[in-house]
């Protein structure tokens, strides 16, 4: 089988160094590699309250602040990429109402149901024969006889 394998010299480098071959297929690197090499740099997940903060921050800025702050490659791509899109004729004012519902809350909403409510009055006969059963006493006639 390692016969098959010849590179672009047509020397079969396998067979000569059959230690060189991946069995398995190259390894994945999973999140969770990746989230550690990126805390060991130095980077460290952001909160939800950072997130909440950097909008309403970048909400109270004015327009050369923020295409400062989108021009600048060391700022983090959510910054910019919300920068941008708020920046953005057309999508601005959908960007900034999304961005105010993260940071805020989207507005409340007043539910008004009316319902109708049946009201059974019961009298002391009934209700001893329903004491009586939740007992476990389920001799109601007994009671009515006495």
């Amino acid at each position: 089988m390692l016969e098959n394998f010849k590179g672009k010299n047509g020397i079969n480098n396998f067979a000569k160094n059959p230690q060189n071959i991946n069995r398995k297929g190259r390894p994945k690197k999973g999140v969770n590699a990746v989230n550690a090499e990126l805390t060991k740099k130095g980077y460290e997940p952001a909160r939800k309250s950072d997130i909440e903060a950097i909008y309403m921050q970048l909400v109270n800025l004015p327009q050369d602040m923020l295409e400062k702050l989108v021009k600048d490659k060391k700022q983090p791509m959510i910054v910019r990429i919300v920068i941008r899109n708020m920046l953005h004729s057309t999508k601005g004012f959908e960007i900034l109402e999304k961005i105010l519902d993260r940071g805020i809350g989207k507005p409340t909403t007043n539910i008004e149901a009316k319902t109708d409510t049946m009201h059974h009055i019961v009298d002391a006969e009934e209700l001893q024969k329903l004491h009586n059963l939740f007992l476990g006493n389920g001799d109601n006639d007994a009671h009515e006889n006495s």
